[in-house]
């Protein structure tokens, strides 16, 4: 019944299941049994694949966890390649900057080119006018090694005479402090002089006191001579003495006129010895004072032409002094116009070849930035390539991953 069942709910027609013999049944019992046991079989694998699926399905959601850690991270990745863009176009802009100002920089080198090319032009000019001056002055050098060596000859010789100037002003010297020394000897002489004749002065006008005193007493000695020889002449002639006491009396006053004759005279011979030793006193000291006038005047005379001869020594060295400068100035003038020139050629080609290192320099820059600039670009281009790559492989990975969701789901009993 089990066998005809199942034949009626496979299809089959109930005139056949009438049919049927019973070695058809038995077939189909037979093949009943496997199919039961094929079908327990299938459950077990069934069950088996349901594990597997609903280990499957663990490992999908811990996959699908971390593709939504994955996804977050990607979400950096994209916010950290959008900053990178804007840096990127930052750095984009700024190149572009750079970009301009090396197109300026270049522009501006393009125009100090022109202008050192219109230099280089005149500089040329130059040259070629400084080249006909070297060999002007290549003729010259010759004269000037000539004169060279007069003025080393003539430096010799002024060397010489600046020591003997040294060694004549040294003698000046000696011979200022002499004629100091002769000055203050001078001045205490005629200190002493001044002093003598103060000395002289004084003395005289004591003299000229003594003199008067004396010719003062001598008046007073002969006013009291006569008057005794009046008094005596009127007591002669009052008592008339005798002859013998009058003669006498005569004689003692002749011996005494006598006597005041001599010491008149005494006094008069000394004081003429007096103002003669006087008057030649002063005659030496006035022949001292024109000795010494004399000297004076001589040694002034002296210094004189001694100071002239120094001036014209001086004017003469000084004269010689300015043709040697004047020779040294000309000679300076032609070296330094000779190192000027050397210098303006040196300068010349130091000019011209760090004018040309520029331009290397400049070119190098240039190609630089430009290779700097293709590099950046190479680079960037192969950042975005790999960022889109690295997205679409991720994208690939989380489609296949969300398939194989919906098949598990979907096998899923």
């Amino acid at each position: 019944m089990d066998a005809q069942k199942a034949a009626l709910l496979c299809g089959v027609s109930q005139k056949l299941i009438e049919q049927a013999g019973p070695e058809v049944w038995a077939h189909i019992e037979e093949l009943r049994c496997n199919y039961r046991e094929n079908l327990l079989d299938l459950g077990m694998r069934m069950q088996g694949q349901i594990d597997r699926l609903s280990e499957q399905n663990n490992e999908l959601q811990e996959q699908e966890q971390n593709i939504h850690e994955q996804d977050a991270k990607i979400q950096e990745l994209i916010t950290r390649d959008r900053e990178q863009d804007k840096k990127i176009q930052q750095q984009d802009t700024s190149l572009r900057q750079q970009d301009s100002k090396i197109q300026e920089q270049y522009s501006q080198i393009q125009q100090q080119a022109a202008c050192l090319r219109q230099q280089t032009v005149e500089l040329s000019q130059q040259q070629i006018f400084m080249q006909n001056q070297a060999a002007f002055f290549k003729q010259q050098y010759t004269v000037v090694q000539e004169q060279s060596l007069k003025i080393q000859q003539l430096n010799h010789r002024v060397a010489q005479l600046e020591a003997e100037n040294e060694l004549q002003a040294e003698r000046i010297r000696i011979q200022d402090e002499r004629i100091r020394q002769q000055d203050s000897r001078l001045q205490q002489q005629e200190d002493r002089i001044q002093q003598l004749l103060k000395d002289s002065w004084e003395q005289q006008a004591q003299h000229d006191k003594r003199v008067l005193r004396m010719e003062e007493k001598h008046q007073a000695y002969i006013h009291t001579q006569e008057n005794k020889r009046n008094e005596r002449f009127r007591q002669i002639e009052g008592y008339s003495p005798e002859q013998g006491q009058l003669n006498d009396c005569i004689a003692n006053m002749h011996l005494q006129e006598k006597q005041h004759h001599e010491d008149i005279h005494q006094m008069e011979t000394f004081i003429s010895d007096q103002e003669q030793s006087f008057n030649k006193r002063l005659q030496r000291i006035d022949e001292y004072i024109q000795e010494q006038d004399d000297r004076m005047k001589n040694q002034e005379q002296l210094m004189e032409t001694r100071m002239q001869e120094q001036q014209q020594q001086h004017l003469a060295h000084n004269k010689q002094m300015e043709a040697r400068m004047q020779q040294q100035f000309e000679e300076r003038t032609q070296c330094m116009q000779h190192q000027f020139e050397e210098r303006t050629q040196c300068m010349q080609q130091q000019f011209e070849e760090r004018m040309q290192q520029q331009q290397q320099q400049h070119l190098a820059h240039n190609r630089q930035m430009e290779d700097r600039m293709q590099q950046q670009q190479q680079q960037h281009l192969a950042h975005n390539k790999q960022m889109e790559d690295r997205m679409q492989q991720q994208y690939a990975r989380m489609q296949e991953q969300y398939a194989c969701i919906q098949f598990s789901s979907t096998a899923a009993p």
